[in-house]
Formats: structure tokens, C-alpha cells, sequence
């Protein structure tokens, strides 16, 4: 008997026909409702022609017959190498769907290839899928080595996992298709170009996870996404007007995508939507709420600018974005997340609306922040919120409740000024070299028994220079401003309050940069800005100057922006947005 062997596989010559009619009699397995049977061929399927041979097999799979043709060759090593296989789907009806591979109760397509060099169906190249099948199974090809698919238009959905893990290159799916399940081209490491259905209403979950797509057009008729492009190799999307969802993970660790384009309809992105994405600017402008971490890491982040309708925002929004230089927050939102903007490295300045009252843990923490106005809203500052920023300098608004643990621990913090009494420091809240501290004045003859005025301990640790402290401060806690070499006595002295003679006006940019500097000017009275009109560089309009002074005669103006048409523009005063946190009259007393 003549017979070539590969791995074990016995390929029987025609002379042998009886003896492989006993051999290669048909195996049926029970598959859900549908009967599968598995390698059924005739003793004719196998012909030896000398170093040649040709392999015919045929399946039942639901409503539809599956067969493969190919031939084989020996080598002169005595390998046997397959190749030109085509395995193609006809009948009437849907295929069978089967379970993934790496489920317990597992049933794989009898033609799958997963171990390749061990498969009689090794270099399938073509999978032809003919007129009359109108579903294709999940996990149907799942690991298989073809390269090329032909999908009629009488199909109308695709299940999970459908093509995961095989060498497919192109694919064109018909508009007939209107669902598509989860994972469908997931792991399709080869993957370059997809079109996909226009009556597709939604890409499923993964749908191409580790694909090298680099483009693709999504029909109008999308939804929702969720998931799909994660680990793509997806450069730039245009996400079609009608989609009112980004889901979770949709963008996620695409780390080539440029650029995308959000149209109005989209009021949410999900959690880690765009995190470690490659994106240098984004603009929503409807989304209403956005999720954990969804811009995370995108380093090459310089501008966001987020939606006048926002009400919801996750921790960790923006959290490692080093690139970030300018962000514009809507006046609708009255928290700072959790570590919104942590570690943007990039972030000189930022203009906090009315409505925030609270400044969440770490939500600056680490930044590049050299001046930053707190709003009158404000009523805690979480623990960590600015610690490891580079401001040298903040007013405390009258607003301001409680501050947490190292909210303030800041070397490079020199001046601190306090517009209430009333006030809650936590441990280490102001871990800096402070050379000012001041309390605001007060008539209270019991100030001592003021929050203000019991600090407690280690409060102001690690301060190295003089410290003025305000002649109404009274009792000052124990280690209050401690540092090796200084003692609780030398820290504990009095001098009085400032009283300056004239005012300094200083107007800067968004990104810090003074666009004019008025010194000498009398108590009460407010200079007019000269200078250009602000400009960002990111496209929005300014609206005005955002406002705050100190009690040492320094009065700071942010440029303000926002998106959109502007119907008006703060007058010279800046007094137009509410921040103005003292008056001349507190200054002077």
C-alpha cells in the first residue's frame, strides 16, 4: 500500500479503495440542533499521483454544506507542504455557529486549522462564501489561514468571533449585513482594509482588537461603538453624525490614532475611550458626560476643550497627558475630578469656572501650574490637589471650607493669603518654603479660637525662610512650621499686616505669558488694558478677564475663552465674571 505520512495524517492510495471505505467511514457530532458531520469522504476524496495528491472534504453546517479542495506536495526532506486550498460555503440558509476555542465545552469547525503545521487544510488561501447563506457562524473560521473572502450579498449577519485570528488582508462586507457580532476580526494581525455595511447600526465589542487597520470609513447608520478599534492600528476616524455613544476601550491604546472628529450627536464616551491614544486635540461639543480615564495618557494631547453641556466627568480624565497646554471647563460643572488633570507636565495656567466647588484629591497634582486663580465657589480642596505644582504664589478665597492632607505641598510656594477665618487645614497642607503667610484682618477679638489660628501641628512643615504671621493670628500649634534647625520659638513671632500704597496690575494669556504689567497705580482705581487683544492659538474666542487680588497690592487677570460665537466681551475691568475676590477697601484696611 502506498502512502505518504505527515504528523500522523495517512493519505491512501486508489488502489487501496475498500480498505478506506473502512477507514474513512463517516463521524457525525451532535452540534447544538444541527447535525455536523465531520470528514465525511469517499475512498475517491484521497488520489495518490506519485509526489502529488488532492484532498476533497465536505461538512453539513446548519443549512449550509462546507467543502474544501486542495493538493499536496512532498518535498525532498519528505514534507508534505498544502497550498492553493479554497474552502467555500454553499446552500440555503445560515450556517451552524460554534463555540470560541478556549471555552471548556468547546466545539471548533472540524476544518479549523489552529495548529497549523498540523492541519490537511494548510495553505487555504481563499474562502468563498456563495449566494443563498445568509449567516456566517460564530467561530465558523476562526484561526483559519486564508487570506482573501468573498461574502454575497444574500448574507445579512456575521456571529462572534467569525474570523478572529485569521491571515485575512482585505474584506468587503455587503450592505446586506446589518448585525455583526463581538470580536469578529479580533487579533486579524494582517487586517488592512475593511468595508464595512451601510446599514450596520452597531460595531460590536472588539470587533478590531491588534488589527494594522490604518483607516476606515464608518457608515452613517452607526449608533454605537464599543470597544471595536481597541489596539488598532487606526491613524484617523471621522465618526459619522448619528452616533450618540463612544463605548468603553472604543479607542483604547490606539497608539497611532492622530486625529478624530466628534460630531453633536455624541453625548458619551465611556471609560478609557481614548486612553494612550496618539490624538493632539479634541473638541466635544455636545457630549454630556465622559468616563474614567478616557483621555488618559494620550501624550501627545495639547488642547482639550470640553462641552458647554457636560454635567459628568470621571477621575483620571486627563491624567498623564504631558503635551496638555490649555483646557477649557465649562461653567456646568461644580467638581474637578480625582486626578483630572494629574502629572500634565505641560499645563502652565488653568481657569477654573464659578461652579466648581470642589477641587478633587491630586486633581492638579504634579502639573506644570505656575498660577492658578480659585474661584469664590470653591469650598474644599481635596488632599494632594496642587501638591508638586510650580506656583509660587495663591489667594484662598473666603469660599474655601477645608484643606486636605499636602493640599499645598509645594516647594516652590512662597506667598499665601487668606480672604475668611474660617477654615479646616489638614496635616502637611502647605508642605512649602513659604517666606509669606497671611490671615486676612479681623475685628474678632476671640480669633484664637479659630480654626485659622490652630493650625495643630506640622501645618507648614518644611519651611526654610521667614514667615510673616499676622498680629491677629493669636496661638500658633506646635511644629507648626518646622524644619530641621528651626525651633517652634523662632517660628512663632508676629508682624503686622501690609498695608500698601499702590496697586500692580497684571494681565496674562492663557498660557502665562504677561501681555501687560501696570505698577503704581492709586488705591481704588482700575487701569485700562492697552495691550492686544487676547489670542489662543487652539481657535477660541476670548470673553473676558478672569480676576484676583492680593493683600500686598497685586492684582493677576487670566484671559478667559470659550467656544463658539461670543455675543460679548468683558469690558477693561475684568470685573465681568464674578471672580473679583476682594475689594480695594479689604486691601487698604
Amino acid at each position: 500500500m502506498n502512502k505518504a505520512e505527515y504528523d500522523g495524517k495517512m493519505f491512501i492510495s486508489a488502489n487501496s479503495k475498500k480498505l478506506a471505505l473502512a477507514l474513512l467511514a463517516a463521524v457525525f457530532m451532535l452540534c447544538g440542533s444541527c447535525i455536523v458531520a465531520v470528514g465525511t469522504e469517499s475512498a475517491d476524496a484521497i488520489v495518490m499521483k506519485g509526489d502529488t495528491g488532492e484532498i476533497h472534504q465536505s461538512w453539513n453546517s446548519g443549512d449550509c454544506v462546507v467543502t474544501y479542495d486542495s493538493h499536496w506536495i512532498q518535498d525532498k526532506k519528505g514534507l508534505v507542504q498544502y497550498g492553493d486550498g479554497i474552502l467555500k460555503v454553499s446552500g440555503h440558509g445560515r450556517m451552524g455557529d460554534y463555540f470560541h476555542v478556549d471555552h471548556s465545552d468547546c466545539t471548533t469547525a472540524p476544518w479549523d486549522d489552529r495548529i497549523r503545521w498540523q492541519s490537511p487544510y494548510f495553505g487555504c488561501n481563499k474562502l468563498i462564501i456563495e449566494e443563498g447563506v445568509t449567516h456566517i457562524g460564530s467561530c465558523a473560521f476562526y484561526t483559519f489561514g486564508y487570506t482573501e473572502v468573498v461574502i454575497p450579498s444574500t448574507v445579512t449577519s456575521i456571529g462572534d468571533n467569525a474570523f478572529e485570528r485569521s491571515d485575512l488582508k482585505s474584506i468587503v462586507i455587503p450592505d446586506t449585513v446589518t448585525k455583526m457580532g463581538n470580536e469578529v476580526f479580533k487579533n486579524c494581525t494582517k487586517l488592512t482594509s475593511v468595508k464595512l455595511p451601510n446599514g450596520i447600526k452597531e460595531l460590536g465589542k472588539s470587533m478590531f482588537v491588534e488589527a494594522p487597520i490604518k483607516n476606515i470609513e464608518i457608515p452613517a447608520s452607526v449608533q454605537s461603538m464599543n470597544g471595536a478599534f481597541q489596539f488598532s492600528g487606526i491613524e484617523s476616524v471621522i465618526i459619522p453624525e448619528g452616533v450618540s455613544e463612544i463605548g468603553d476601550k472604543t479607542f483604547w491604546c490606539c497608539k497611532n490614532l492622530k486625529k478624530v472628529v466628534i460630531p453633536d450627536s455624541v453625548k458619551s464616551i465611556g471609560d478609557y475611550a481614548f486612553e494612550r491614544s496618539a490624538i493632539t486635540e479634541i473638541r466635544l461639543d455636545n457630549v454630556e458626560s465622559i468616563g474614567l480615564s478616557a483621555f488618559q495618557e494620550c501624550k501627545a494631547l495639547k488642547c482639550a476643550i470640553l462641552s458647554p453641556n457636560l454635567k459628568s466627568v470621571g477621575d483620571n480624565t486627563f491624567e498623564k497627558c504631558s503635551s496638555l497646554e490649555y483646557a477649557y471647563i465649562p461653567d456646568t460643572l461644580k467638581t474637578i475630578p480625582d486626578f483630572m488633570f494629574a502629572y500634565c507636565s505641560s499645563l502652565k495656567s488653568i481657569v477654573l469656572p464659578d461652579s466648581i466647588e470642589t477641587i478633587g484629591p491630586s486633581a492638579f497634582g504634579n502639573t506644570g501650574l505656575e498660577y492658578v486663580i480659585i474661584p469664590n465657589s470653591v469650598k474644599t480642596i481635596e488632599h494632594s490637589a496642587f501638591s508638586g505644582t510650580s506656583l509660587t504664589s495663591v489667594v484662598i478665597p473666603a469660599s474655601v471650607k477645608s484643606i486636605g492632607f499636602m493640599a499645598f505641598g509645594v516647594k516652590t510656594l512662597k506667598y499665601v493669603s487668606f480672604e475668611g477665618t474660617d477654615v479646616d487645614i489638614g496635616f502637611f497642607g502647605f508642605l512649602a518654603h513659604l517666606e509669606i503667610f497671611n490671615a486676612p484682618p479681623t475685628t474678632d477679638p476671640d480669633i484664637a479660637s479659630k480654626s485659622l489660628s490652630q493650625f495643630g501641628t506640622k501645618k507648614f512643615y518644611d519651611t526654610d525662610k521667614t514667615t510673616e504671621i499676622p498680629s491677629n493670628m493669636g496661638s500658633i500649634g506646635g511644629y507648626t512650621w518646622t524644619t530641621v534647625g528651626m525651633t517652634e520659638k523662632e517660628c512663632a513671632y508676629k508682624i503686622p499686616d501690609p498695608k500698601p500704597e499702590t496697586l500692580t496690575f497684571t494681565w496674562m494669556n492663557y498660557d502665562g505669558t504677561v501681555l501687560q504689567k501696570t505698577s503704581g497705580v492709586p488705591l481704588n482705581e482700575w487701569p485700562s488694558y492697552e495691550g492686544k487683544e487676547p489670542v489662543n492659538k487652539y481657535g477660541l474666542k476670548f470673553c473676558g478677564w478672569s480676576s484676583v487680588q492680593d493683600r500686598y497690592g497685586n492684582v493677576f487677570l487670566m484671559a478667559k475663552y470659550q467656544p463658539g460665537d461670543v455675543t460679548g466681551v468683558g469690558g477693561d475691568d475684568g470685573m465681568n465674571d464674578g471672580r473679583y475676590l476682594g475689594s480695594f477697601e479689604k486691601i487698604n484696611t
